[in-house]
């Protein structure tokens, strides 16, 4: 290297220089400069999903072959050592068992009717408060880790108070111990809404995963979650008084039906394949679908879980490590 350019490699490297400036500092004014760019262009027929993960067909095979008893023993035996805890119970999605939590908590208190959420989160959360019979009374986040605000989570709390639920929103971890104060103070129970961060760990206690600090804790495998396979979510808790009584309500439930699991199989046929960035254009194109949207419904699906999402669940687990 001799430190020496060329007249025209200057000029050329000087217009570079330029244009990348001009670009920088006037893009109020239209100029086609992307579509100069080769490296910015698109594929006509390529579309990357908002979310998702590939599910391995070797996975999804070994699933399909395994009996659906053997499945769910094994799988939840495997759940448990991962997270570490006996008082894990599989349903058909992180709503369905949020609701198994309220529900068996306010009949041990059925004089507290109310459960505090926050103003910014899921609709699913809300649902879930609704569908077991419980009022939800919305309390602001903060902006540092989308938790409550604590003085006004203060004001809330009250004699009816069942239960707070505090999200980690998009899997960020939320400070707990002024929220876990309050709640001891008050004798309300405080539920972990980890369905995004299935997984993941405190900062500076990477020991406590998100969704065992509190009372109990709830994560999903829908969409857009660590683990997506489109069905199935986690109840843990750390009671085993309480244990005992979601058992009971637990074991009363049912399964999955043969018209569910059929089309449960059917969707995530269509979900791994549409999923491939030169095909999600397609279904992109279909308004009915509602990708990406965020639905409230007061109604939903709640049963013990499909034995082939358990069984893919585990096949996934080493997949968020």
């Amino acid at each position: 290297m001799t430190g020496k350019f060329s007249k025209r490699s200057t000029r050329s490297s000087r217009a570079t220089w330029v244009n990348n400036l001009w670009i920088s500092c006037d893009i109020c004014r239209i100029r086609p400069c992307i579509s100069q760019c080769k490296t910015l262009k698109k594929p006509l027929f390529y579309s990357l999903p908002p979310a998702g993960q590939k599910i391995p067909l070797k996975a999804l095979a070994r699933c399909l072959t395994v009996k659906s008893r053997d499945t769910r023993d094994r799988s939840i035996e495997v759940i448990k050592r991962y997270l570490g805890t006996d008082h894990v119970f599989f349903l058909s999605s992180g709503r369905a068992a949020l609701w198994l939590y309220l529900k068996t908590v306010s009949s041990m208190k059925p004089g507290r009717k109310e459960v505090i959420v926050p103003a910014y989160t899921c609709p699913s959360v809300v649902s879930a408060v609704l569908k077991a019979g419980l009022t939800p009374v919305l309390c602001d986040n903060n902006i540092d880790d989308f938790g409550f605000l604590c003085e006004e989570l203060e004001e809330r709390l009250n004699k009816k108070t069942l239960a707070v639920i505090v999200v980690h929103l998009y899997g960020m971890p939320v400070k707990l111990d002024k929220i876990q104060a309050l709640c001891r103070s008050n004798d309300t129970w405080l539920v972990e809404d980890a369905a995004q961060a299935f997984g993941g760990s405190f900062p500076g206690n990477p020991d406590v995963k998100l969704g065992f600090a509190g009372d109990a804790g709830f994560f999903s495998f829908g969409r857009g979650k660590p683990i997506s396979i489109l069905h199935g979510g986690l109840l843990t808790m750390k009671s085993r008084d309480i244990h005992e009584e979601v058992l009971n309500l637990y074991g009363r439930m049912n399964g999955a039906s043969s018209f569910q699991s059929l089309n449960y199989c059917l969707s995530l046929g269509l979900y791994s394949l549409f999923a491939n960035p030169r095909l999600y254009w397609f279904p992109q194109l279909i308004p009915a679908l509602n990708l990406g949207g965020t639905v409230f419904e007061p109604e939903f699906e709640i049963t013990s879980g499909n034995s082939l999402a358990m069984s893919l669940a585990c096949e996934m687990i080493d997949s968020i490590e």
